[in-house]
């Protein structure tokens, strides 16, 4: 998604559609009537087992946070 105009940035508006489009029906605002498909999990991604440590370094970064 980098810029062909600038290689220092991104086109932000099409990284944006294409991150949409992974969870939700495209241009959904436009259309909200239309029937889309509902985003569902994968089940083994929601199941990310840490080490205490890490459990201990992410709990303190979500207080911070907070």
């Amino acid at each position: 998604y980098r810029s062909r105009i600038d290689p220092n940035s991104i086109e932000y508006k099409k990284f944006c559609d294409e991150i949409e489009s992974i969870f939700t029906t495209d241009s959904l605002e436009k259309n909200p009537l239309v029937d889309s498909e509902q985003y569902i999990a994968i089940k083994d991604a929601t199941n990310i087992h840490l080490d205490p440590d890490k459990e201990d370094r992410v709990a303190n970064l979500m207080d911070k946070m907070a």
